[in-house]
C-alpha cells in the first residue's frame, strides 16, 4: 500500500499543481480584462478618478497595452494630471497604438494646458462631439458556434458541371 502511495503523490500531485498554475493564470487574464470594461464604462460615466484605478490595475497584468495606456491618460487629462497623462501617451506611442487616437489625445492634451489655439481647441472639441455621438462597437463578444456542423458546410445542391 505504501508503494500506490508514493506513486499517486508522484503523478497526481504535480498534475495537481500544474492544473492550479494554468487556472491561476487564466483568472488572472479574465480578471484584467474585467478591469478594462470597467474603466471603459466608469469612463463613459465621467467617473475618471475609477477609470483610472482600473487602468492602473489593467496595465499591472498587461503593461504594454497601448489601449489601456490610452484610456488611463485620457483619464489623467481630465483628472488635470499633466505628466501623467504624457507619460501614458508615449507608452502607449511605443506599445504602437492607434495612431490618429494618439494624435487627438496629445493635442486635447495641449489645449487644456492652454498651448494651444483657441480655433484649435473648438475643431477638438468638435471632434470629440461628434466621436461621442458615433455609434461604438459593443465591448461584449457575439456567441459564435465552437464549430460548424458538416451538414451546414456543404452546399445544399450539387455544383453542376459546366
Amino acid at each position: 500500500m505504501p508503494r500506490f502511495r508514493r506513486r499517486w503523490l508522484r503523478w497526481v500531485l504535480p498534475a495537481l499543481l500544474i492544473a492550479g498554475g494554468g487556472g491561476y493564470a487564466a483568472w488572472r487574464v479574465l480578471w484584467a480584462d474585467a478591469r478594462l470594461r470597467d474603466a471603459h464604462a466608469a469612463l463613459d460615466r465621467h467617473d475618471y478618478p475609477k477609470a483610472r484605478a482600473q487602468c492602473e490595475a489593467y496595465l499591472q497584468v498587461w503593461p504594454a497595452s497601448a489601449e489601456a495606456h490610452l484610456l488611463a491618460a485620457r483619464c489623467a487629462r481630465h483628472l488635470g494630471a499633466f505628466d501623467a497623462a504624457d507619460q501614458h501617451l508615449a507608452d502607449a506611442s511605443r506599445s504602437h497604438g492607434d495612431a490618429s487616437a494618439l494624435a487627438l489625445e496629445g493635442a486635447l492634451l495641449d489645449v487644456q494646458r492652454g498651448q494651444g489655439s483657441a480655433a484649435e481647441g473648438l475643431y477638438l472639441r468638435t471632434l470629440v462631439e461628434y466621436d461621442r455621438r458615433r455609434p461604438q462597437k459593443s465591448l461584449k463578444r457575439s456567441p459564435r458556434p465552437f464549430f460548424t456542423p458538416i451538414a451546414s458546410a456543404r452546399p445544399s445542391t450539387p455544383p453542376t458541371a459546366g
